[in-house]
């Protein structure tokens, strides 16, 4: 046993030590940045000022919503999709393959791909809708519009994940379960609601916490090709803001403050996330 144990930490050392190389010091120097100023060190300066700071305010607000709206989309888009990926029909493993299809597809493509169908002089949808007789549409990418216009984006891109893993939940609950229930005389509303929803709690629980910890982690490239965080700070998300102050102001102590608040926060969504998938393990 005194054996096995030695050779299986011989063959875990090196990539504990890739670890420690490329993550744990890394982490350990922007932790030690995050608590020193240009005049002093070991102080927590940079996160009190976080908390007075309107910008990160307003910037903790906007991933609160994005987070919020993008999950929901994609939960409620995943969930009709799976449904009618789940029948029996011709070519549903052909509809499957391409529902998956702007998942797969790289962040860049997605967020460039958008922007031009979008863009409110010379996109394909504006020049649609004009030719149509819809008149002009007002810019997608408005202060007023632009943090709900990058989370359709956002929703476009993972509610596919969201629909395979429910897809998969789906599978696995028993057929004689929605046999049982047509035999009582449950229409398909009343199966949805008292069978399949359910059968899929502890599925719709992880891909929930899944989604959260990924777009509220993530919050960037879409946002950072399309808006750049604006207009007036309009789509600035937490994500962003820490990129923002690091590369265009070169303030890297708040910047790394800012960072190791949002580690924080996707720290406890991931162990939320892995408590949610022991629970539907037992």
């Amino acid at each position: 046993m005194r054996r096995r144990r030695r050779t299986a930490a011989a063959f875990l050392l090196p990539t504990f030590l890739a670890m420690a190389v490329l993550f744990l010091w890394p982490l350990w120097q922007a932790l030690g940045m995050s608590l020193s100023t240009e005049e002093s060190s070991l102080t927590a300066g940079n996160y009190i000022d976080l908390l007075t700071d309107t910008r990160f305010q307003h910037a903790a607000f906007v991933s609160l919503i994005y987070t919020v709206a993008v999950v929901g989309g994609s939960l409620a888009v995943g969930m009709g999709t799976a449904l009618l990926l789940n029948r029996k029909v011709r070519g549903v493993a052909v509809l499957r393959s391409m529902f998956i299809m702007p998942w797969a597809m790289p962040f860049v493509a997605t967020a460039l791909i958008w922007r031009w169908m979008l863009d409110s002089q010379y996109g394909v949808l504006t020049y649609g809708i004009d030719a149509l007789g819809g008149g002009t549409l007002p810019n997608p990418f408005s202060s007023n519009l632009a943090l709900a216009t990058v989370s359709v984006i956002e929703i476009w891109k993972t509610a596919p994940l969201a629909a395979i893993m429910l897809l998969a939940g789906m599978q696995a609950i028993p057929k004689e379960l929605y046999e049982s229930a047509a035999i009582d005389g449950a229409n398909v509303w009343r199966r949805f609601l008292h069978v399949t929803l359910p059968g899929l709690r502890f599925t719709t629980r992880a891909v929930t916490l899944l989604l959260t910890l990924w777009i509220f982690g993530r919050a960037f490239m879409v946002i950072f090709l399309t808006t750049g965080g604006g207009p007036g700070g309009a789509t600035e998300t937490l994500v962003l803001l820490t990129y923002l102050k690091g590369f265009n102001q070169f303030d890297l102590h708040s910047a790394t403050a800012t960072g190791m608040v949002t580690l924080a926060i996707a720290l406890i969504l991931t162990v939320g996330y892995r408590r949610a998938a022991n629970d539907g393990d037992d």
